[in-house]
């Protein structure tokens, strides 16, 4: 639940529900390059959480190019996916 706590998307809940939303969830360690969200693909609605390494942000350029490029790097604490509960 620490994990949860210092990250700025749930700075403002109380334990109780912080305690909630970490049972909702499970870790998984995923291999380097494992795309979590891919853009223009409908996503699953699910919302990562970086516990440890890094995670790469990448968009392709004009529809259809191959190239991509980094717009971020995410850490420990940040998420991914956040907008696809907003939005589903």
């Amino acid at each position: 639940m620490q994990f949860l706590r210092g990250g700025a998307l749930f700075a403002d809940l109380d334990p109780d529900d912080l305690l909630d939303l970490a049972e909702l969830g499970r870790e998984e360690e995923l291999p380097a390059g494992t795309a979590l969200c891919v853009q223009d693909v409908p996503d699953s609605g699910d919302l990562f959480v970086v516990l440890a390494g890094r995670a790469s942000v990448r968009v392709h350029g004009a529809p259809g190019a191959e190239v991509e490029s980094e717009i971020a790097e995410l850490g420990p604490g940040e998420v991914v996916g956040e907008l696809s509960l907003v939005d589903g």
